[in-house]
Parts: structure tokens; sequence; C-alpha cells
């Protein structure tokens, strides 16, 4: 566990983690496809999960917060596997053809932005995609479910 800081801190901490993970990814994953995806799953999740904090805030005042330490790096791990397999070069996607990783884009020298000569897709990667955004989603989720609150 880690020491008791301010709920108020808390709270700031949540907000500007929040909108500073919703602009690297949507800086890192600059397609149309990510962008429906933080629009339909992450702009919501994370407006639920800041709601769910001021509430709590508002409710407990006065309270400090104690938090599960490990939480932290298993959530950055499983974020920069969602970034890493984000869609970030969808040319041809219209078409049916699927979306290219971040990680094939950073990682492989053929030119992925043109429909000529098109490199194969890295499939593993490229499926890892829906997966890390759920486990991501729930490995929040439970960071902040296991908060414990003391009042002063």
């Amino acid at each position: 566990m880690s020491k008791e800081i301010s709920f108020r801190q808390f709270c700031v901490f949540v907000c500007f983690y929040a909108i500073g993970s919703l602009i690297v990814y949507l800086t890192t994953s600059f397609s149309s496809l990510a962008w429906i995806v933080a629009f339909f799953s992450l702009i919501p999740f994370y407006g639920v999960c800041v709601i769910w904090v001021l509430i709590a805030a508002i409710k407990k005042r006065n309270a400090k917060v104690r938090y599960y330490k490990a939480f932290i790096p298993l959530i950055l791990i499983i974020q920069a596997a969602k970034i890493l397999s984000s869609p970030a070069s969808c040319y041809g996607w219209s078409q049916g053809n699927s979306c290219y990783s971040l990680l094939q884009l950073l990682l492989d020298p053929a030119n992925l932005k043109t429909l000529s000569n098109t490199p194969p897709h890295w499939l593993a990667i490229e499926s890892m995609f829906p997966v890390a955004l759920i486990l991501y989603m729930i490995s929040v989720a439970a960071f902040l479910l296991s908060l414990r609150f003391q009042e002063v």
C-alpha cells in the first residue's frame, strides 16, 4: 500500500492521467479507426472514472486515500501494449483491409502509407489490440475499486 495522500491530490492526479493518457493514445494512433475506438470506448470510460472519483471526493472531502502500488506498473505495461498494438496506419481500411499497428509502423522499414506494395500485416499484434484495450480498462477499474479511504 502507498502512504496516505489527500483525496483532492488524488483526484487531480486521476484527471491529469485520463487527459494525458487520451492525448498520448490519440497522437500515437492517428487513424480513423483509433479515433472511433477513442470516442466510443476510451472517452466514456475515462469520463465514468473521473466522475466516480469526483463524486467520491465530494462525499469524503477530508479523507485520505491509499492505493496498491502493484497496480501502477501493471496498468502502465498494459497501456503500453494497448498503444503499441493500436491501429496506426489504416490506408485501405475502408476497402476491408486491417490496419497496421503502431509497433509495425515503428519497426518495419517498408512504407506503410501507400496502397502500392503493402507489406504483410502482423496479425498477432493487430489482433492483440482489443484484448489489450479490455485488459487496460479492467486494470484501471480494479485500481480505482481497490482504493482505501481513511477519514481524518
